[in-house]
């Protein structure tokens, strides 16, 4: 039943003119802007793990794609979003995701320095924190915790294989995939 009403929520929510919308309490804006570029919500959903609800995932992007490939092969400015709903310690959110990498890239030699840098980046979150991967094509990937950049990483290939993660052929949650890409 929840997934029914998040399905319809989310879908109302695309198809109105509506700015924002709240789902699980957290405020979901339809657009943002990044480096003076102006991006829009592809889709946002949720990752479960077993009964859990871990986080809101939205992903922002310059033109709205329903595939993984099309937004990949986008050279432009993106975001991926990640509103926590629950406590989670360094080791859990920073197991999950490089589980995800090595799910996903064919190639972790290549990218193995940039993932311990970050690592390196991340922290414990808890519930109401706010997580931002922003990709921007003449810096990196900023890795940003509620508001305050940790970091930056080089490199479009490490942006894509973070992206994998979430849109991968195994991504997290295929649920939360399928809803990113605005299914």
């Amino acid at each position: 039943m929840k997934k029914i009403v998040l399905t319809l929520l989310t879908s109302l929510f695309m198809l109105s003119g509506v700015q924002a919308a709240t789902l699980y309490g957290v405020d979901v804006a339809e657009s943002t802007t990044l480096a003076e570029q102006e991006l829009v919500l592809n889709g946002v959903g949720i990752r479960k793990k077993g009964p859990f609800k871990v986080y809101l995932g939205a992903l922002y992007v310059g033109s709205k794609a329903k595939t993984a490939d099309v937004i990949l092969q986008d050279e432009g400015a993106k975001r991926v979003q990640l509103n926590m709903l629950r406590n989670l310690s360094k080791n859990k959110i920073v197991g999950a995701i490089v589980d995800g990498f090595r799910d996903n890239t064919d190639d972790m030699a290549s990218i193995q320095v940039r993932v311990d840098e970050f690592i390196n980046y991340m922290d414990k979150v808890k519930k109401g924190d706010n997580i931002q991967f922003d990709y921007l094509p003449e810096t990196g990937t900023n890795i940003v915790i509620n508001g305050t950049n940790k970091g930056t990483i080089i490199g479009k290939d490490f942006f894509d294989a973070l992206m994998k993660v979430w849109l991968g052929d195994k991504p997290a949650d295929g649920r939360l995939k399928a809803a990113m890409l605005g299914g």
